[in-house]
């Protein structure tokens, strides 16, 4: 078998070993060049984006595409959750039982969504919906927590195709590039 089928036919049982909960994760898009390669253009589009209520969402679905995962059929925007002081709040991303995001303009703290994303997270009623991983943005860099190997990776958005493997979760890999599945 030459090379070009034999590289198909692995990027096909690929992406049927990482059906997960009824989703096809594009695992075909698994190869690190190609991610990384998603992941430069992501940065060019989006490097000198500074305001929240305008490109949070745009954003997000320009960076679960890197992966070659389409957003809507895995994570949902503004998912309602009631907070500890009984008002309720809303996630601005949840992918339940893998991540969270929580979004700020360019410049602001990211400490205030860190305290909002903990505090979503405690108030997450079915543990097998919390995520393993919490994820902040200000459109300038990424604050990545792996909870369940207690990690923390700070990555500012120009360094994100050289630090892409953190993030290989998102395309149904673990750390090693090997395909898993996702069982939380």
């Amino acid at each position: 078998m030459d090379g070009w089928r034999y590289s198909s036919l692995l990027a096909f049982c690929a992406t049927i070993l990482a059906f997960d909960s009824g989703l096809i994760h594009m695992a075909a898009l698994s190869n690190r060049k190609t991610i990384r390669g998603n992941a430069l253009a992501f940065v060019k589009e989006w490097g000198n984006e500074t305001r929240e209520e305008a490109e949070a969402k745009s954003f997000w679905d320009a960076f679960f595409a890197i992966f070659g995962v389409n957003r809507k059929s895995v994570a949902a925007f503004e998912h309602a959750v009631e907070r500890t002081d009984n008002t309720k709040g809303f996630i601005d991303l949840f992918w339940k039982g893998v991540l969270l995001v929580e979004h700020k303009s360019r410049g602001k703290s990211l400490d205030k969504a860190k305290s909002q994303a903990f505090d979503y997270f405690q108030q997450i009623k079915d543990q097998r919906d919390r995520p393993r991983y919490v994820l902040l943005s200000d459109f300038a860099r990424f604050k990545l927590y792996d909870l369940d190997r207690r990690l923390e990776h700070d990555i500012a958005i120009e360094d994100l195709p050289d630090k892409i493997e953190f993030f290989d979760f998102m395309a149904g890999l673990d750390n090693h590039g090997k395909a898993f599945r996702n069982t939380r």
